[in-house]
Protein backbone atom coordinates (compact mmCIF):
# COMPACT_ATOMS: atom_id res chain seq x y z
CA UNK A 1 0.00 0.00 0.00
CA UNK A 2 1.11 3.55 -0.68
CA UNK A 3 1.46 6.05 2.14
CA UNK A 4 -1.80 7.74 1.09
CA UNK A 5 -3.63 4.40 1.05
CA UNK A 6 -2.36 3.62 4.54
CA UNK A 7 -3.52 7.02 5.83
CA UNK A 8 -6.91 6.47 4.21
CA UNK A 9 -7.38 3.09 5.88
CA UNK A 10 -6.33 4.50 9.26
CA UNK A 11 -8.88 7.33 8.89
CA UNK A 12 -11.52 4.78 7.94
CA UNK A 13 -10.86 2.75 11.08
CA UNK A 14 -10.68 5.81 13.32
CA UNK A 15 -14.01 7.16 11.97
CA UNK A 16 -15.67 3.78 12.57
CA UNK A 17 -14.26 3.71 16.11
CA UNK A 18 -15.57 7.24 16.75
CA UNK A 19 -19.05 6.26 15.53
CA UNK A 20 -19.12 3.27 17.88
CA UNK A 21 -18.05 5.34 20.88
CA UNK A 22 -20.78 7.91 20.15
CA UNK A 23 -23.41 5.17 20.02
CA UNK A 24 -22.09 3.66 23.25
CA UNK A 25 -23.07 6.82 25.13
CA UNK A 26 -26.76 5.98 24.73
CA UNK A 27 -26.53 2.18 24.64
CA UNK A 28 -26.87 -0.14 27.60
CA UNK A 29 -23.46 -1.69 28.41
CA UNK A 30 -24.25 -5.41 28.09
CA UNK A 31 -21.18 -7.46 27.42
CA UNK A 32 -17.83 -7.24 25.68
CA UNK A 33 -17.13 -8.95 22.38
CA UNK A 34 -14.70 -11.83 22.80
CA UNK A 35 -12.12 -12.64 20.14
CA UNK A 36 -9.92 -15.69 19.94
CA UNK A 37 -6.80 -15.85 17.80
CA UNK A 38 -5.40 -19.25 16.91
CA UNK A 39 -3.85 -21.13 14.02
CA UNK A 40 -0.48 -22.07 12.60
CA UNK A 41 2.62 -21.14 14.60
CA UNK A 42 4.28 -18.07 13.04
CA UNK A 43 1.15 -17.07 11.13
CA UNK A 44 1.18 -13.59 12.69
CA UNK A 45 -1.31 -14.10 15.54
CA UNK A 46 0.64 -12.27 18.22
CA UNK A 47 1.52 -9.30 16.00
CA UNK A 48 -2.07 -9.02 14.80
CA UNK A 49 -3.72 -9.08 18.22
CA UNK A 50 -1.10 -6.71 19.66
CA UNK A 51 -1.78 -4.24 16.85
CA UNK A 52 -5.54 -4.58 17.36
CA UNK A 53 -5.29 -4.11 21.12
CA UNK A 54 -3.13 -0.99 20.72
CA UNK A 55 -5.53 0.55 18.18
CA UNK A 56 -8.57 -0.08 20.38
CA UNK A 57 -6.95 1.30 23.50
CA UNK A 58 -5.70 4.46 21.78
CA UNK A 59 -9.16 5.06 20.35
CA UNK A 60 -10.93 4.94 23.70
CA UNK A 61 -12.02 1.30 24.09
CA UNK A 62 -11.65 -0.71 27.29
CA UNK A 63 -9.88 -3.97 26.44
CA UNK A 64 -8.36 -6.94 28.20
CA UNK A 65 -5.71 -9.09 26.51
CA UNK A 66 -5.51 -12.68 27.79
CA UNK A 67 -2.04 -13.95 27.09
CA UNK A 68 -1.14 -17.33 25.63
CA UNK A 69 -1.14 -20.05 28.29
CA UNK A 70 1.08 -22.53 26.42
CA UNK A 71 4.16 -20.46 27.27
CA UNK A 72 3.56 -20.92 31.00
CA UNK A 73 2.32 -24.51 30.97
CA UNK A 74 4.29 -26.57 33.53
CA UNK A 75 4.00 -29.67 31.31
CA UNK A 76 6.99 -29.77 28.98
CA UNK A 77 5.90 -32.52 26.56
CA UNK A 78 3.71 -30.85 23.93
CA UNK A 79 2.71 -34.25 22.51
CA UNK A 80 1.11 -35.21 25.81
CA UNK A 81 -2.69 -34.58 25.69
CA UNK A 82 -2.44 -33.22 29.24
CA UNK A 83 -0.43 -30.29 27.85
CA UNK A 84 -3.37 -29.27 25.65
CA UNK A 85 -5.91 -30.03 28.37
CA UNK A 86 -4.00 -27.82 30.81
CA UNK A 87 -3.69 -24.90 28.37
CA UNK A 88 -7.35 -25.19 27.30
CA UNK A 89 -8.63 -25.27 30.89
CA UNK A 90 -6.34 -22.44 31.92
CA UNK A 91 -7.43 -20.23 29.00
CA UNK A 92 -11.16 -20.91 29.40
CA UNK A 93 -10.98 -20.42 33.18
CA UNK A 94 -9.36 -17.01 32.77
CA UNK A 95 -11.88 -15.99 30.10
CA UNK A 96 -14.82 -17.12 32.26
CA UNK A 97 -13.55 -15.11 35.23
CA UNK A 98 -12.92 -11.90 33.26
CA UNK A 99 -16.15 -12.19 31.25
CA UNK A 100 -18.30 -12.77 34.33
CA UNK A 101 -16.77 -10.34 36.79
CA UNK A 102 -15.56 -7.50 34.56
CA UNK A 103 -17.66 -7.91 31.40
CA UNK A 104 -19.76 -4.78 31.88
CA UNK A 105 -16.68 -2.58 32.19
CA UNK A 106 -14.96 -3.94 29.07
CA UNK A 107 -15.61 -3.48 25.36
CA UNK A 108 -13.34 -6.21 24.00
CA UNK A 109 -11.61 -9.30 25.41
CA UNK A 110 -8.84 -10.71 23.22
CA UNK A 111 -7.67 -14.29 23.74
CA UNK A 112 -4.32 -15.47 22.42
CA UNK A 113 -5.40 -19.12 21.85
CA UNK A 114 -8.38 -20.59 23.65
CA UNK A 115 -11.13 -23.17 23.17
CA UNK A 116 -10.99 -23.33 19.36
CA UNK A 117 -7.21 -23.58 19.40
CA UNK A 118 -7.53 -26.57 21.72
CA UNK A 119 -9.98 -28.22 19.31
CA UNK A 120 -7.39 -27.90 16.54
CA UNK A 121 -4.68 -29.49 18.65
CA UNK A 122 -6.98 -32.31 19.77
CA UNK A 123 -7.48 -33.11 16.08
CA UNK A 124 -3.74 -33.41 15.63
CA UNK A 125 -3.31 -35.50 18.80
CA UNK A 126 -6.07 -37.92 17.74
CA UNK A 127 -4.79 -38.28 14.18
CA UNK A 128 -1.30 -39.20 15.40
CA UNK A 129 -2.34 -41.66 18.12
CA UNK A 130 -1.44 -39.41 21.05
CA UNK A 131 -5.01 -39.43 22.35
CA UNK A 132 -7.68 -42.08 22.87
CA UNK A 133 -10.91 -41.57 20.86
CA UNK A 134 -13.00 -41.63 24.05
CA UNK A 135 -10.89 -38.88 25.63
CA UNK A 136 -11.07 -36.88 22.39
CA UNK A 137 -14.88 -37.10 22.34
CA UNK A 138 -15.16 -36.04 25.98
CA UNK A 139 -12.71 -33.12 25.62
CA UNK A 140 -14.22 -31.72 22.42
CA UNK A 141 -17.76 -32.05 23.75
CA UNK A 142 -16.72 -30.09 26.85
CA UNK A 143 -15.16 -27.29 24.80
CA UNK A 144 -18.23 -26.92 22.58
CA UNK A 145 -20.80 -26.59 25.38
CA UNK A 146 -23.19 -23.66 25.04
CA UNK A 147 -21.59 -21.76 27.93
CA UNK A 148 -18.21 -21.58 26.20
CA UNK A 149 -19.61 -20.90 22.74
CA UNK A 150 -21.90 -18.15 24.03
CA UNK A 151 -18.92 -16.15 25.23
CA UNK A 152 -16.91 -16.22 21.98
CA UNK A 153 -18.02 -13.90 19.18
CA UNK A 154 -15.23 -14.18 16.63
CA UNK A 155 -12.54 -16.78 16.07
CA UNK A 156 -9.67 -15.83 13.81
CA UNK A 157 -7.86 -18.81 12.33
CA UNK A 158 -4.60 -17.44 10.97
CA UNK A 159 -2.68 -19.93 8.85
CA UNK A 160 0.62 -19.97 6.99
CA UNK A 161 2.31 -22.53 4.80
CA UNK A 162 5.07 -24.59 6.47
CA UNK A 163 7.69 -22.92 4.25
CA UNK A 164 6.61 -19.40 5.21
CA UNK A 165 6.25 -20.33 8.88
CA UNK A 166 9.81 -21.71 8.92
CA UNK A 167 11.16 -18.61 7.16
CA UNK A 168 9.54 -16.40 9.79
CA UNK A 169 10.87 -18.65 12.56
CA UNK A 170 14.44 -18.34 11.35
CA UNK A 171 14.27 -14.65 10.44
CA UNK A 172 15.53 -13.55 13.87
CA UNK A 173 17.35 -16.69 15.05
CA UNK A 174 21.00 -17.66 14.91
CA UNK A 175 20.25 -21.36 14.39
CA UNK A 176 18.68 -23.52 11.72
CA UNK A 177 17.90 -26.47 13.99
CA UNK A 178 14.30 -27.64 13.93
CA UNK A 179 12.09 -27.76 17.01
CA UNK A 180 9.59 -30.44 18.04
CA UNK A 181 6.74 -28.37 16.57
CA UNK A 182 8.60 -25.92 14.34
CA UNK A 183 9.54 -28.27 11.54
CA UNK A 184 7.95 -28.65 8.08
CA UNK A 185 6.43 -32.09 8.72
CA UNK A 186 4.62 -31.18 11.94
CA UNK A 187 3.56 -27.76 10.61
CA UNK A 188 1.94 -29.48 7.60
CA UNK A 189 0.13 -31.85 9.98
CA UNK A 190 -1.02 -28.93 12.14
CA UNK A 191 -2.47 -27.12 9.12
CA UNK A 192 -4.35 -30.29 8.16
CA UNK A 193 -5.67 -30.58 11.73
CA UNK A 194 -6.78 -26.93 11.65
CA UNK A 195 -8.66 -27.58 8.42
CA UNK A 196 -10.42 -30.62 9.93
CA UNK A 197 -11.31 -28.67 13.09
CA UNK A 198 -12.73 -25.84 10.99
CA UNK A 199 -14.89 -28.27 9.01
CA UNK A 200 -16.16 -29.96 12.18
CA UNK A 201 -16.62 -27.04 14.56
CA UNK A 202 -16.91 -23.75 12.66
CA UNK A 203 -20.68 -24.16 12.55
CA UNK A 204 -20.76 -24.50 16.35
CA UNK A 205 -19.34 -21.01 16.90
CA UNK A 206 -20.91 -17.66 16.03
CA UNK A 207 -18.27 -16.72 13.50
CA UNK A 208 -14.98 -18.28 12.42
CA UNK A 209 -12.81 -16.36 9.96
CA UNK A 210 -9.82 -18.00 8.28
CA UNK A 211 -7.02 -15.81 6.94
CA UNK A 212 -4.05 -17.32 5.10
CA UNK A 213 -1.24 -14.91 5.87
CA UNK A 214 1.40 -16.62 3.73
CA UNK A 215 1.34 -13.91 1.03
CA UNK A 216 0.05 -11.01 3.11
CA UNK A 217 1.87 -8.16 4.77
CA UNK A 218 1.27 -7.89 8.51
CA UNK A 219 -0.39 -4.48 8.13
CA UNK A 220 -2.92 -5.93 5.68
CA UNK A 221 -3.88 -8.66 8.13
CA UNK A 222 -4.11 -6.19 11.03
CA UNK A 223 -6.32 -3.83 8.99
CA UNK A 224 -8.67 -6.65 7.94
CA UNK A 225 -9.05 -7.94 11.51
CA UNK A 226 -9.43 -4.49 13.09
CA UNK A 227 -12.18 -3.51 10.65
CA UNK A 228 -13.93 -6.84 11.32
CA UNK A 229 -13.82 -6.26 15.08
CA UNK A 230 -15.14 -2.70 14.84
CA UNK A 231 -18.04 -3.80 12.63
CA UNK A 232 -18.87 -6.53 15.14
CA UNK A 233 -18.83 -3.99 17.98
CA UNK A 234 -21.17 -1.78 15.96
CA UNK A 235 -23.49 -4.74 15.46
CA UNK A 236 -23.62 -5.42 19.18
CA UNK A 237 -24.46 -1.82 20.02
CA UNK A 238 -27.15 -1.59 17.33
CA UNK A 239 -28.53 -4.96 18.38
CA UNK A 240 -30.54 -7.24 16.14
CA UNK A 241 -33.64 -8.57 17.89
CA UNK A 242 -36.09 -11.32 17.08
CA UNK A 243 -39.55 -10.60 15.73
CA UNK A 244 -42.61 -12.26 14.20
CA UNK A 245 -44.57 -10.98 11.24
CA UNK A 246 -47.87 -9.79 12.69
CA UNK A 247 -49.63 -11.53 9.83
CA UNK A 248 -48.42 -14.86 11.30
CA UNK A 249 -50.29 -14.10 14.55
CA UNK A 250 -53.59 -13.04 13.00
CA UNK A 251 -55.58 -15.91 14.57
CA UNK A 252 -54.60 -14.57 18.03
CA UNK A 253 -55.60 -10.96 17.31
CA UNK A 254 -58.72 -11.20 19.49
CA UNK A 255 -57.02 -12.94 22.42
CA UNK A 256 -54.94 -11.66 25.31
CA UNK A 257 -53.18 -14.90 26.25
CA UNK A 258 -52.72 -18.52 25.19
CA UNK A 259 -50.37 -21.42 25.85
CA UNK A 260 -47.30 -21.94 23.70
CA UNK A 261 -48.64 -25.28 22.45
CA UNK A 262 -51.52 -23.45 20.76
CA UNK A 263 -49.12 -21.99 18.18
CA UNK A 264 -48.85 -25.36 16.39
CA UNK A 265 -46.55 -24.55 14.65
CA UNK A 266 -44.76 -21.54 16.18
CA UNK A 267 -44.37 -18.52 13.88
CA UNK A 268 -41.07 -18.07 12.11
CA UNK A 269 -38.54 -15.94 14.02
CA UNK A 270 -36.83 -13.17 12.04
CA UNK A 271 -34.09 -10.73 13.14
CA UNK A 272 -33.61 -7.04 12.48
CA UNK A 273 -32.06 -3.86 13.96
CA UNK A 274 -33.98 -2.96 17.10
CA UNK A 275 -34.13 0.74 16.29
CA UNK A 276 -35.98 -0.09 13.04
CA UNK A 277 -38.21 -2.82 14.51
CA UNK A 278 -39.55 -0.70 17.40
CA UNK A 279 -42.71 1.10 16.34
CA UNK A 280 -43.26 -1.05 13.23
CA UNK A 281 -46.86 -2.23 13.60
CA UNK A 282 -46.41 -4.99 11.01
CA UNK A 283 -44.13 -6.94 13.36
CA UNK A 284 -44.35 -8.27 16.93
CA UNK A 285 -41.32 -8.86 19.16
CA UNK A 286 -41.39 -11.93 21.43
CA UNK A 287 -40.06 -11.12 24.91
CA UNK A 288 -39.17 -14.17 27.05
CA UNK A 289 -39.70 -13.32 30.73
CA UNK A 290 -39.21 -15.35 33.90
CA UNK A 291 -41.44 -15.45 36.96
CA UNK A 292 -39.61 -16.62 40.10
CA UNK A 293 -41.92 -17.97 42.78
CA UNK A 294 -41.79 -20.65 45.48
CA UNK A 295 -43.11 -24.23 45.37
CA UNK A 296 -46.55 -23.35 46.75
CA UNK A 297 -46.65 -20.19 44.61
CA UNK A 298 -47.70 -17.84 47.40
CA UNK A 299 -44.50 -15.72 47.34
CA UNK A 300 -42.91 -14.05 44.32
CA UNK A 301 -39.90 -11.91 43.41
CA UNK A 302 -40.89 -8.41 42.27
CA UNK A 303 -38.82 -5.65 40.67
CA UNK A 304 -39.26 -2.10 39.42
CA UNK A 305 -37.34 -0.65 36.49
CA UNK A 306 -35.43 2.59 36.76
CA UNK A 307 -36.98 5.65 35.13
CA UNK A 308 -34.34 5.86 32.37
CA UNK A 309 -34.83 2.18 31.41
CA UNK A 310 -38.49 2.48 30.39
CA UNK A 311 -39.44 4.05 27.09
CA UNK A 312 -41.94 6.82 26.58
CA UNK A 313 -45.45 5.47 27.03
CA UNK A 314 -44.26 2.20 28.54
CA UNK A 315 -46.81 0.59 30.91
CA UNK A 316 -43.84 -0.54 33.05
CA UNK A 317 -43.20 3.02 34.25
CA UNK A 318 -43.44 3.22 38.06
CA UNK A 319 -45.01 -0.26 38.22
CA UNK A 320 -44.02 -3.42 40.07
CA UNK A 321 -43.15 -6.30 37.77
CA UNK A 322 -43.41 -9.96 38.68
CA UNK A 323 -41.07 -10.92 35.84
CA UNK A 324 -37.58 -10.28 34.47
CA UNK A 325 -36.32 -10.86 30.94
CA UNK A 326 -35.84 -9.16 27.61
CA UNK A 327 -35.72 -9.30 23.83
CA UNK A 328 -34.36 -12.24 21.88
CA UNK A 329 -31.07 -11.24 20.27
CA UNK A 330 -29.58 -12.82 17.19
CA UNK A 331 -26.62 -13.95 19.26
CA UNK A 332 -28.99 -16.17 21.29
CA UNK A 333 -29.42 -18.41 18.27
CA UNK A 334 -26.59 -20.86 18.97
CA UNK A 335 -27.58 -23.77 16.73
CA UNK A 336 -28.36 -22.27 13.35
CA UNK A 337 -31.55 -21.58 11.38
CA UNK A 338 -33.25 -24.84 12.39
CA UNK A 339 -33.08 -24.16 16.14
CA UNK A 340 -36.53 -24.13 17.72
CA UNK A 341 -38.13 -20.98 19.10
CA UNK A 342 -38.29 -22.61 22.55
CA UNK A 343 -34.57 -23.35 22.48
CA UNK A 344 -33.62 -19.80 21.42
CA UNK A 345 -36.00 -18.29 24.00
CA UNK A 346 -34.52 -20.44 26.78
CA UNK A 347 -31.02 -19.20 25.87
CA UNK A 348 -32.31 -15.61 25.91
CA UNK A 349 -33.86 -16.10 29.31
CA UNK A 350 -30.75 -17.66 30.86
CA UNK A 351 -28.65 -14.79 29.51
CA UNK A 352 -31.09 -12.10 30.68
CA UNK A 353 -31.42 -13.55 34.19
CA UNK A 354 -27.64 -13.75 34.48
CA UNK A 355 -27.32 -10.12 33.35
CA UNK A 356 -30.20 -8.74 35.43
CA UNK A 357 -29.96 -10.82 38.61
CA UNK A 358 -26.45 -12.34 38.47
CA UNK A 359 -28.29 -15.63 38.85
CA UNK A 360 -27.38 -18.65 36.71
CA UNK A 361 -30.58 -20.58 35.99
CA UNK A 362 -31.44 -23.36 33.56
CA UNK A 363 -35.06 -22.70 32.55
CA UNK A 364 -36.97 -25.86 31.57
CA UNK A 365 -40.61 -24.69 31.34
CA UNK A 366 -41.85 -26.23 28.05
CA UNK A 367 -45.23 -24.47 28.09
CA UNK A 368 -44.67 -20.73 28.50
CA UNK A 369 -47.71 -18.48 28.61
CA UNK A 370 -47.97 -16.15 25.63
CA UNK A 371 -49.43 -12.71 26.45
CA UNK A 372 -50.36 -10.13 23.82
CA UNK A 373 -52.32 -7.07 24.91
CA UNK A 374 -52.86 -4.15 22.58
CA UNK A 375 -53.80 -1.09 24.60
CA UNK A 376 -51.33 1.16 22.81
CA UNK A 377 -48.83 1.19 19.93
CA UNK A 378 -45.95 -0.02 22.09
CA UNK A 379 -47.80 -2.95 23.63
CA UNK A 380 -49.09 -4.07 20.22
CA UNK A 381 -45.50 -4.69 19.16
CA UNK A 382 -44.52 -6.94 22.09
CA UNK A 383 -45.59 -10.46 23.01
CA UNK A 384 -44.55 -11.93 26.35
CA UNK A 385 -43.44 -15.56 26.64
CA UNK A 386 -43.81 -16.07 30.40
CA UNK A 387 -41.83 -18.92 31.99
CA UNK A 388 -42.22 -20.08 35.60
CA UNK A 389 -39.41 -21.08 37.95
CA UNK A 390 -40.22 -22.52 41.37
CA UNK A 391 -37.33 -21.59 43.64
CA UNK A 392 -36.32 -22.31 47.18
CA UNK A 393 -35.76 -18.72 48.27
CA UNK A 394 -33.69 -19.94 51.23
CA UNK A 395 -31.08 -21.33 48.84
CA UNK A 396 -30.80 -18.84 45.96
CA UNK A 397 -28.90 -15.59 45.96
CA UNK A 398 -29.39 -12.80 43.44
CA UNK A 399 -28.14 -9.26 42.87
CA UNK A 400 -30.20 -6.73 40.92
CA UNK A 401 -28.53 -4.94 38.02
CA UNK A 402 -28.24 -1.38 39.35
CA UNK A 403 -28.45 0.08 35.83
CA UNK A 404 -31.75 -1.69 35.09
CA UNK A 405 -33.67 -1.84 38.38
CA UNK A 406 -34.52 0.24 41.42
CA UNK A 407 -32.47 -1.20 44.26
CA UNK A 408 -33.77 -2.77 47.47
CA UNK A 409 -33.39 0.17 49.83
CA UNK A 410 -35.67 1.82 52.37
CA UNK A 411 -39.35 1.21 51.62
CA UNK A 412 -38.73 0.11 48.03
CA UNK A 413 -40.36 -3.21 47.14
CA UNK A 414 -38.07 -3.75 44.16
CA UNK A 415 -35.89 -6.81 44.57
CA UNK A 416 -37.97 -8.29 47.38
CA UNK A 417 -39.79 -11.60 47.66
CA UNK A 418 -43.34 -10.63 48.60
CA UNK A 419 -46.52 -12.55 49.45
CA UNK A 420 -48.73 -12.74 46.36
CA UNK A 421 -51.72 -11.81 48.53
CA UNK A 422 -50.09 -8.46 49.39
CA UNK A 423 -49.78 -7.29 45.77
CA UNK A 424 -52.30 -4.68 44.70
CA UNK A 425 -53.63 -4.18 41.15
CA UNK A 426 -52.76 -0.48 41.02
CA UNK A 427 -49.10 -1.32 41.69
CA UNK A 428 -48.70 -3.52 38.61
CA UNK A 429 -49.08 -3.42 34.84
CA UNK A 430 -51.14 -5.87 32.81
CA UNK A 431 -48.56 -8.55 31.97
CA UNK A 432 -47.95 -9.01 35.70
CA UNK A 433 -51.66 -9.27 36.48
CA UNK A 434 -52.28 -11.90 33.80
CA UNK A 435 -49.16 -13.83 34.83
CA UNK A 436 -50.29 -13.90 38.46
CA UNK A 437 -53.67 -15.30 37.55
CA UNK A 438 -52.99 -17.68 34.68
CA UNK A 439 -49.38 -18.78 35.25
CA UNK A 440 -49.01 -18.54 39.02
CA UNK A 441 -52.62 -19.47 39.77
CA UNK A 442 -53.46 -16.69 42.21
CA UNK A 443 -56.87 -16.78 43.88
CA UNK A 444 -59.48 -16.05 41.21
CA UNK A 445 -61.91 -14.97 43.93
CA UNK A 446 -60.06 -11.67 43.96
CA UNK A 447 -62.43 -9.82 41.65
CA UNK A 448 -59.80 -7.51 40.21
CA UNK A 449 -57.79 -10.45 38.93
CA UNK A 450 -60.83 -12.22 37.56
CA UNK A 451 -61.82 -9.13 35.61
CA UNK A 452 -58.34 -8.78 34.12
CA UNK A 453 -58.38 -12.15 32.33
CA UNK A 454 -62.03 -12.44 31.38
CA UNK A 455 -62.13 -12.82 27.63
CA UNK A 456 -65.49 -11.05 27.53
CA UNK A 457 -64.17 -8.00 29.41
CA UNK A 458 -63.52 -5.05 27.13
CA UNK A 459 -61.13 -3.13 29.39
CA UNK A 460 -58.21 -1.56 27.48
CA UNK A 461 -55.05 -3.46 28.48
CA UNK A 462 -51.51 -2.17 28.24
CA UNK A 463 -48.58 -4.58 27.99
CA UNK A 464 -44.93 -3.63 28.04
Amino acid sequence: MTENEIRGKIRELENLAKKILELKKTALPRRPIVLEFCGTPKSGKTSCLSSLNLFLKRNGFATRLLTERADVCPIQDKFNPLFNIWTANSATAELAAIFTEFGKTLDVIICDRGAFDALCWFEWLLEHDHMKPGDYEAATHYLTTDKFRQMIDLVYLLTASPQVAMEREYAHLLTREHGSIMNPKVLKEINEAIERAEQKYAGEFRCVRTIDTSDLYQNDVSYQVTKDVLETLLGLIVEKVGYFQREDLKRFEGRKHWTYGEFDPPPRLHYGPRDKIEGNLSVVQPVPVLVITNKVRDRILVVKKRFHRVGRGSPEKDKLLVYMGGHIRQEDNLHGPNETLLSVAATTLSREIQEELSLPLNVTDDEPLCIWVKGNKRSQGHLAMAYLYEADFEHISFRLDSFEFVQTTGRSKSGRVLPVADLRPEEMEDWSRIILTVKVGADLQQQWLFDMISEEEEMPLNGP
